[in-house]
């Protein structure tokens, strides 16, 4: 699976797989590790890094209305918290990757008005990286 990810991904096609390891993560909690494993020692380029840390801010701009909603017994979206712990381990495991652009956004969102859902985001994120 290494061999065909970064035949894929290094190939030109960096944002279309992208797309779908974000899509598959934020469904499927019990992936995320494996696909992280997929990624490490220097099997994707920087590039291709850059691409999928570019899909998890598109993710979370482009399904807000969907993070937004928080179910009756006051958890947020149940595929939000498997992005975040994505991106946490994503941006833990390849501290080359700039993290400042999905901070920018989570920032701007929450100084725009009362999201929890970034609020949450943001708290996952650091706690899970920083391991507090």
């Amino acid at each position: 699976m290494r061999k065909e990810a970064s035949k894929l991904a290094n190939n030109g096609n960096c944002l279309i797989l992208g797309h779908q390891i974000i899509r598959v993560c934020s469904n499927y909690d019990n992936l995320i590790k494996l696909l992280i494993q997929v990624m490490e020692r220097g099997t994707f380029s920087d590039m291709a890094l850059d691409m999928i840390a570019f899909c998890i801010l598109r993710n979370l701009i482009e399904k807000q209305e969907d993070y937004s909603k928080i179910d009756a017994e006051g958890f947020v979206n149940v595929n939000l918290n498997y992005l975040t712990n994505f991106a946490s381990l994503f941006f833990k495991s390849f501290s080359q990757i700039d993290l400042e652009p999905l901070m920018t956004y989570y920032l701007n969102r929450i100084k725009d008005g009362d999201n929890y859902y970034e609020i949450f985001g943001l708290s996952t994120l650091l706690t899970s990286m920083f391991g507090f």
